[in-house]
Protein backbone atom coordinates (compact mmCIF):
# COMPACT_ATOMS: atom_id res chain seq x y z
CA UNK A 1 0.00 0.00 0.00
CA UNK A 2 3.20 2.31 1.08
CA UNK A 3 4.58 1.63 -2.18
CA UNK A 4 1.52 2.74 -4.31
CA UNK A 5 1.62 5.91 -2.68
CA UNK A 6 4.71 6.74 -3.25
CA UNK A 7 4.32 5.62 -6.95
CA UNK A 8 1.60 7.98 -7.00
CA UNK A 9 3.23 10.80 -5.33
CA UNK A 10 6.01 10.30 -8.04
CA UNK A 11 4.41 10.64 -10.72
CA UNK A 12 2.02 13.37 -9.90
CA UNK A 13 5.24 15.54 -9.63
CA UNK A 14 6.56 14.26 -12.63
CA UNK A 15 3.34 15.30 -14.39
CA UNK A 16 3.08 18.62 -13.31
CA UNK A 17 6.81 19.66 -13.44
CA UNK A 18 6.90 22.82 -15.01
CA UNK A 19 9.17 21.31 -18.13
CA UNK A 20 7.01 18.19 -18.36
CA UNK A 21 5.55 17.81 -21.95
CA UNK A 22 1.75 17.96 -20.57
CA UNK A 23 2.29 21.25 -18.75
CA UNK A 24 4.32 22.50 -21.71
CA UNK A 25 1.49 22.35 -23.92
CA UNK A 26 -1.40 23.20 -21.28
CA UNK A 27 0.74 26.38 -20.99
CA UNK A 28 1.37 26.89 -24.78
CA UNK A 29 -2.54 26.16 -25.29
CA UNK A 30 -3.64 28.47 -22.86
CA UNK A 31 -0.97 31.38 -23.72
CA UNK A 32 -2.32 31.26 -27.47
CA UNK A 33 -5.91 31.13 -26.91
CA UNK A 34 -5.42 34.04 -24.60
CA UNK A 35 -3.58 36.05 -27.02
CA UNK A 36 -6.04 35.29 -30.03
CA UNK A 37 -8.99 36.03 -27.60
CA UNK A 38 -7.79 38.79 -25.72
CA UNK A 39 -5.58 40.22 -28.55
CA UNK A 40 -2.45 41.38 -26.19
CA UNK A 41 0.25 42.71 -27.64
CA UNK A 42 3.95 40.45 -27.89
CA UNK A 43 5.42 42.26 -24.89
CA UNK A 44 2.68 41.02 -22.64
CA UNK A 45 3.18 37.46 -24.06
CA UNK A 46 6.81 37.71 -23.71
CA UNK A 47 6.51 38.62 -19.62
CA UNK A 48 4.36 35.76 -19.50
CA UNK A 49 6.58 33.52 -21.34
CA UNK A 50 9.51 34.84 -19.02
CA UNK A 51 7.26 34.01 -15.50
CA UNK A 52 6.25 30.87 -16.66
CA UNK A 53 10.58 29.83 -17.45
CA UNK A 54 11.43 31.92 -14.01
CA UNK A 55 8.39 29.68 -12.03
CA UNK A 56 9.36 26.77 -14.12
CA UNK A 57 13.13 27.34 -13.37
CA UNK A 58 12.44 28.10 -9.42
CA UNK A 59 9.97 25.04 -9.10
CA UNK A 60 12.89 22.80 -11.03
CA UNK A 61 15.65 24.13 -8.58
CA UNK A 62 13.20 23.53 -5.39
CA UNK A 63 12.10 20.20 -6.69
CA UNK A 64 16.18 19.10 -7.30
CA UNK A 65 16.89 20.47 -3.94
CA UNK A 66 13.92 18.55 -2.33
CA UNK A 67 15.01 15.57 -3.57
CA UNK A 68 18.84 15.78 -2.58
CA UNK A 69 17.30 16.47 0.98
CA UNK A 70 15.42 13.68 0.94
CA UNK A 71 18.73 11.31 -0.17
CA UNK A 72 20.88 13.15 2.13
CA UNK A 73 18.45 12.54 5.20
CA UNK A 74 18.04 9.12 3.72
CA UNK A 75 21.57 8.33 4.05
CA UNK A 76 21.80 9.43 7.44
CA UNK A 77 18.94 7.90 8.58
CA UNK A 78 20.50 4.56 7.78
CA UNK A 79 23.27 5.84 9.28
CA UNK A 80 21.92 6.39 12.27
CA UNK A 81 20.02 3.62 12.40
CA UNK A 82 22.94 1.68 12.04
CA UNK A 83 24.63 3.34 14.61
CA UNK A 84 21.58 2.84 17.25
CA UNK A 85 22.02 -0.77 16.80
CA UNK A 86 25.70 -0.67 16.99
CA UNK A 87 24.74 0.97 20.53
CA UNK A 88 22.45 -0.96 21.83
CA UNK A 89 24.64 -4.68 20.80
CA UNK A 90 27.30 -2.27 23.19
CA UNK A 91 25.07 -2.01 26.02
CA UNK A 92 24.19 -6.10 25.82
CA UNK A 93 27.73 -6.47 25.36
CA UNK A 94 28.80 -4.08 28.53
CA UNK A 95 26.35 -5.15 30.68
CA UNK A 96 27.45 -9.21 30.07
CA UNK A 97 31.40 -8.43 30.70
CA UNK A 98 29.92 -6.30 33.70
CA UNK A 99 27.85 -9.55 35.04
CA UNK A 100 30.61 -11.64 34.63
CA UNK A 101 33.17 -9.13 36.14
CA UNK A 102 30.58 -8.75 39.00
CA UNK A 103 30.78 -12.88 39.10
CA UNK A 104 34.39 -13.21 39.05
CA UNK A 105 34.79 -10.40 41.65
CA UNK A 106 32.35 -12.04 44.30
CA UNK A 107 34.44 -15.55 43.09
CA UNK A 108 37.46 -13.52 44.16
CA UNK A 109 36.43 -11.63 46.95
CA UNK A 110 35.61 -14.80 48.30
CA UNK A 111 38.95 -16.80 48.00
CA UNK A 112 40.41 -14.30 49.56
CA UNK A 113 38.22 -14.11 52.45
CA UNK A 114 38.83 -17.89 52.83
CA UNK A 115 42.70 -17.39 52.42
CA UNK A 116 42.51 -15.05 55.15
CA UNK A 117 40.53 -16.97 57.62
CA UNK A 118 42.75 -20.04 56.45
CA UNK A 119 46.11 -18.08 57.49
CA UNK A 120 44.48 -16.98 60.43
CA UNK A 121 43.76 -20.41 61.67
CA UNK A 122 47.26 -21.40 60.53
CA UNK A 123 49.09 -18.77 62.50
CA UNK A 124 47.49 -19.69 65.55
CA UNK A 125 48.21 -23.57 65.17
CA UNK A 126 51.79 -22.29 64.51
CA UNK A 127 52.52 -20.36 67.39
CA UNK A 128 50.58 -22.53 70.15
CA UNK A 129 52.02 -25.89 70.37
CA UNK A 130 48.99 -27.44 72.79
CA UNK A 131 46.91 -26.64 69.68
CA UNK A 132 45.90 -29.30 67.59
CA UNK A 133 43.66 -27.58 64.97
CA UNK A 134 41.22 -24.05 64.69
CA UNK A 135 38.39 -24.51 62.92
CA UNK A 136 35.92 -22.11 61.65
CA UNK A 137 32.44 -22.18 60.81
CA UNK A 138 29.47 -20.33 59.52
CA UNK A 139 26.00 -20.89 61.84
CA UNK A 140 22.42 -19.50 61.19
CA UNK A 141 19.16 -19.12 63.61
CA UNK A 142 15.89 -19.47 61.98
CA UNK A 143 12.35 -20.38 62.18
CA UNK A 144 10.34 -22.12 59.95
CA UNK A 145 6.95 -20.88 59.53
CA UNK A 146 4.26 -23.27 60.99
CA UNK A 147 6.78 -25.07 63.67
CA UNK A 148 7.57 -25.67 67.34
CA UNK A 149 11.25 -25.55 66.37
CA UNK A 150 14.21 -23.15 66.04
CA UNK A 151 16.73 -24.44 63.68
CA UNK A 152 19.94 -23.60 63.84
CA UNK A 153 22.72 -24.66 61.11
CA UNK A 154 26.37 -25.39 61.11
CA UNK A 155 28.96 -25.55 58.05
CA UNK A 156 32.38 -26.00 57.87
CA UNK A 157 34.20 -22.79 56.13
CA UNK A 158 38.06 -23.62 56.36
CA UNK A 159 40.56 -24.22 59.47
CA UNK A 160 44.30 -25.61 59.95
CA UNK A 161 45.67 -28.74 61.44
CA UNK A 162 48.97 -29.25 63.26
CA UNK A 163 51.09 -31.68 61.07
CA UNK A 164 50.17 -35.17 61.79
CA UNK A 165 47.44 -34.83 63.42
CA UNK A 166 43.82 -36.81 62.98
CA UNK A 167 41.02 -34.45 62.93
CA UNK A 168 37.75 -34.50 62.18
CA UNK A 169 35.48 -31.45 61.28
CA UNK A 170 31.21 -30.95 61.25
CA UNK A 171 30.89 -30.69 57.10
CA UNK A 172 27.38 -29.44 58.04
CA UNK A 173 24.85 -30.17 61.26
CA UNK A 174 21.23 -28.98 61.68
CA UNK A 175 20.12 -28.92 65.35
CA UNK A 176 16.63 -28.41 65.53
CA UNK A 177 15.59 -26.95 69.72
CA UNK A 178 12.21 -26.96 71.18
CA UNK A 179 10.81 -23.27 70.16
CA UNK A 180 9.77 -23.67 74.12
CA UNK A 181 13.22 -24.57 75.13
CA UNK A 182 14.96 -21.77 73.31
CA UNK A 183 12.47 -18.73 74.49
CA UNK A 184 12.88 -20.15 78.15
CA UNK A 185 16.34 -20.47 78.22
CA UNK A 186 16.78 -16.93 76.14
CA UNK A 187 14.33 -15.50 79.33
CA UNK A 188 17.24 -16.94 81.93
CA UNK A 189 19.99 -16.03 80.24
CA UNK A 190 18.35 -12.62 79.91
CA UNK A 191 17.89 -12.61 84.01
CA UNK A 192 21.59 -14.36 84.44
CA UNK A 193 23.38 -11.41 82.64
CA UNK A 194 21.47 -8.66 84.22
CA UNK A 195 22.22 -10.23 87.57
CA UNK A 196 26.28 -9.81 86.13
CA UNK A 197 26.04 -6.62 85.00
CA UNK A 198 24.11 -4.59 87.53
CA UNK A 199 25.95 -6.67 90.31
CA UNK A 200 22.87 -7.97 91.79
CA UNK A 201 24.10 -11.28 93.35
CA UNK A 202 22.74 -10.20 96.94
CA UNK A 203 19.41 -9.48 95.66
CA UNK A 204 17.84 -12.56 96.52
CA UNK A 205 14.21 -11.75 95.58
CA UNK A 206 15.77 -11.80 91.91
CA UNK A 207 18.26 -14.72 92.92
CA UNK A 208 15.24 -16.58 93.69
CA UNK A 209 12.66 -15.71 90.66
CA UNK A 210 16.05 -16.95 88.46
CA UNK A 211 16.49 -20.43 90.12
CA UNK A 212 12.70 -20.98 90.29
CA UNK A 213 12.89 -20.61 86.40
CA UNK A 214 16.07 -22.53 85.82
CA UNK A 215 14.96 -25.08 87.55
CA UNK A 216 11.57 -25.25 86.22
CA UNK A 217 13.36 -25.60 82.60
CA UNK A 218 15.76 -28.35 83.69
CA UNK A 219 12.24 -30.57 84.93
CA UNK A 220 11.32 -30.00 81.63
CA UNK A 221 14.73 -30.59 79.62
CA UNK A 222 14.91 -34.22 82.09
CA UNK A 223 11.73 -35.36 80.26
CA UNK A 224 13.05 -35.17 76.94
CA UNK A 225 16.63 -36.78 77.36
CA UNK A 226 18.27 -35.83 73.68
CA UNK A 227 21.93 -34.51 73.11
CA UNK A 228 20.22 -31.05 72.42
CA UNK A 229 18.63 -31.06 75.24
CA UNK A 230 21.37 -31.96 77.41
CA UNK A 231 24.03 -29.15 76.13
CA UNK A 232 20.56 -26.57 77.28
CA UNK A 233 20.62 -28.31 80.48
CA UNK A 234 24.15 -27.67 81.28
CA UNK A 235 24.36 -24.13 80.21
CA UNK A 236 21.80 -23.46 82.36
CA UNK A 237 22.99 -25.85 84.91
CA UNK A 238 26.37 -23.69 84.82
CA UNK A 239 24.63 -20.58 85.34
CA UNK A 240 22.84 -21.42 88.31
CA UNK A 241 26.34 -22.87 89.27
CA UNK A 242 27.30 -19.08 88.91
CA UNK A 243 24.60 -17.51 90.52
CA UNK A 244 24.32 -20.20 93.87
CA UNK A 245 27.74 -20.81 94.82
CA UNK A 246 25.49 -23.28 97.05
CA UNK A 247 24.31 -25.58 94.06
CA UNK A 248 25.22 -29.17 94.16
CA UNK A 249 24.78 -28.66 90.24
CA UNK A 250 28.65 -29.32 89.48
CA UNK A 251 28.88 -33.38 89.02
CA UNK A 252 25.46 -33.60 87.38
CA UNK A 253 27.22 -31.53 84.27
CA UNK A 254 30.13 -33.43 84.00
CA UNK A 255 27.57 -36.56 83.79
CA UNK A 256 25.70 -34.97 81.10
CA UNK A 257 28.58 -33.51 79.04
CA UNK A 258 29.52 -37.25 79.13
CA UNK A 259 26.29 -38.16 76.79
CA UNK A 260 26.45 -35.20 74.32
CA UNK A 261 27.16 -35.78 70.68
CA UNK A 262 28.66 -33.15 68.53
CA UNK A 263 26.71 -30.39 70.45
CA UNK A 264 29.58 -28.60 72.19
CA UNK A 265 29.84 -25.94 69.28
CA UNK A 266 26.14 -25.83 69.95
CA UNK A 267 26.75 -24.10 73.44
CA UNK A 268 29.16 -21.56 72.05
CA UNK A 269 25.98 -20.46 69.80
CA UNK A 270 23.22 -20.05 72.36
CA UNK A 271 25.72 -18.69 75.23
CA UNK A 272 26.79 -16.12 72.91
CA UNK A 273 30.07 -16.36 74.90
CA UNK A 274 33.34 -18.12 75.04
CA UNK A 275 32.77 -21.91 75.56
CA UNK A 276 34.45 -24.79 76.67
CA UNK A 277 33.93 -28.96 76.51
CA UNK A 278 35.33 -31.86 76.16
CA UNK A 279 34.93 -35.65 76.06
CA UNK A 280 35.48 -38.29 78.23
CA UNK A 281 33.42 -41.44 77.11
CA UNK A 282 33.61 -40.94 73.22
CA UNK A 283 35.62 -41.89 70.18
CA UNK A 284 38.92 -42.64 71.17
CA UNK A 285 40.63 -39.75 69.16
CA UNK A 286 38.64 -37.00 71.15
CA UNK A 287 40.09 -38.40 74.38
CA UNK A 288 42.70 -35.78 75.65
CA UNK A 289 41.68 -32.95 74.17
CA UNK A 290 39.74 -30.06 75.11
CA UNK A 291 37.56 -28.22 72.90
CA UNK A 292 36.94 -24.34 73.34
CA UNK A 293 34.23 -22.18 70.72
CA UNK A 294 33.74 -18.65 70.99
CA UNK A 295 31.26 -16.43 68.76
CA UNK A 296 32.72 -13.61 65.93
CA UNK A 297 31.53 -11.59 63.27
CA UNK A 298 34.01 -12.14 60.05
CA UNK A 299 32.78 -9.41 57.01
CA UNK A 300 29.42 -9.30 58.69
CA UNK A 301 28.91 -13.55 58.76
CA UNK A 302 28.20 -15.48 61.93
CA UNK A 303 31.39 -17.35 62.62
CA UNK A 304 32.33 -20.05 65.30
CA UNK A 305 35.83 -20.05 65.73
CA UNK A 306 36.54 -23.75 67.56
CA UNK A 307 40.22 -24.19 69.09
CA UNK A 308 41.37 -27.69 69.72
CA UNK A 309 43.44 -28.24 72.37
CA UNK A 310 46.09 -30.99 73.08
CA UNK A 311 44.84 -31.67 77.19
CA UNK A 312 47.86 -33.85 77.69
CA UNK A 313 50.33 -30.68 76.72
CA UNK A 314 49.16 -28.52 79.20
CA UNK A 315 48.46 -27.84 83.28
CA UNK A 316 44.99 -28.25 82.97
CA UNK A 317 44.95 -25.25 85.94
CA UNK A 318 46.06 -22.95 83.13
CA UNK A 319 43.75 -23.61 80.42
CA UNK A 320 41.74 -20.76 80.93
CA UNK A 321 45.18 -18.51 81.22
CA UNK A 322 46.10 -20.02 78.14
CA UNK A 323 42.98 -19.70 76.60
CA UNK A 324 43.13 -16.05 77.00
CA UNK A 325 46.61 -15.76 75.22
CA UNK A 326 45.43 -17.24 71.75
CA UNK A 327 42.32 -15.18 72.10
CA UNK A 328 44.55 -12.27 72.81
CA UNK A 329 46.53 -13.49 69.82
CA UNK A 330 43.63 -13.91 67.62
CA UNK A 331 42.72 -10.45 67.79
CA UNK A 332 45.75 -9.41 67.06
CA UNK A 333 46.31 -11.49 63.94
CA UNK A 334 42.59 -10.41 63.23
CA UNK A 335 42.89 -6.58 63.39
CA UNK A 336 45.60 -7.43 60.86
CA UNK A 337 44.72 -8.84 57.86
CA UNK A 338 41.19 -7.48 58.04
CA UNK A 339 41.81 -4.26 58.37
Amino acid sequence: MSESKEGLKDFSKKLLNPYSPVVTLLAGGFISSYVNIVKVSLPYILYALELWFVSACAYQIYSNGMENMKKIIGKHKDEILKLEKSVHEKEIQIKTNVGLIEARYGEFSEYVKKTKYKTLSKKIVNKFSYIDAVQIYNYTIGTKTNTEHIEIKIKYDTGAEYEGININVIKQQYYKIEKKVYLDFLEIQKMYGNIQVSNLYEDEKIQQLFIEKSFLLLDYLSEENNPINQRVFILVAEMINDIDLESELGQLIEDEIDDCVRSGILGSILSNRDYMYYYKKNKMEKLGRTYFSFNDIMDGENKIITIVINSNSINMKDREKLINEVIAYYEEIYSKLFK
